[in-house]
């Protein structure tokens, strides 16, 4: 599940990473960090069915992770109308689609301002339960023909 869980994170970071809406350098920018709380393997042993093409198995797992999006925008610009289009922009996602792509659970976690001598900055964490299937690229070790070469006698 090494391989997996790894590939379940950088997955998970890709998907959160294409929600967000467009930064706005250097006036607005949205920075994510995906910090994994938990890995835990999907089905039974990480096993969830067999793949029909190319055959192999489909294996799983789901990671519970915080999501931390640091909202950082200029002196001048309105923090909380960037937080605001933040949250709305991953919030207000179709339920069908996020499910579709794994992602079980978006809510948000907390809002915290941070101290800054310069910019307004916050950090939103979203907590998130994602569900990452590997299926499978080859057939791998899969023996497609067994040959019959008897000699009887």
């Amino acid at each position: 599940m090494a391989n997996s869980a790894a590939e379940a994170i950088a997955s998970l970071t890709t998907l959160l990473a294409a929600r967000i809406p467009p930064s706005d350098p250097p006036r607005l920018v949205y920075t994510l960090a995906l910090i994994p709380l938990r890995v835990r393997p999907t089905g039974i042993g990480a096993f969830v069915d067999v793949n029909d093409d190319p055959i192999g198995d489909i294996t799983g797992c789901q990671v519970s992770a915080d999501a931390v999006v640091e909202v950082n925008v200029r002196p001048n610009e309105n923090l909380n109308q960037a937080v605001a289009q933040l949250t709305t922009a991953l919030l207000s996602q179709d339920p069908a689609a996020l499910r579709g792509d794994g992602i079980l659970r978006l809510a948000v976690k907390t809002v915290t301002p941070v101290v800054s001598t310069g910019n307004q900055i916050s950090n939103v964490t979203f907590d998130v339960l994602y569900e990452f299937l590997a299926i499978p690229q080859d057939a791998g070790d899969i023996i497609a023909t067994i040959p019959l070469n008897l000699t009887v006698g």
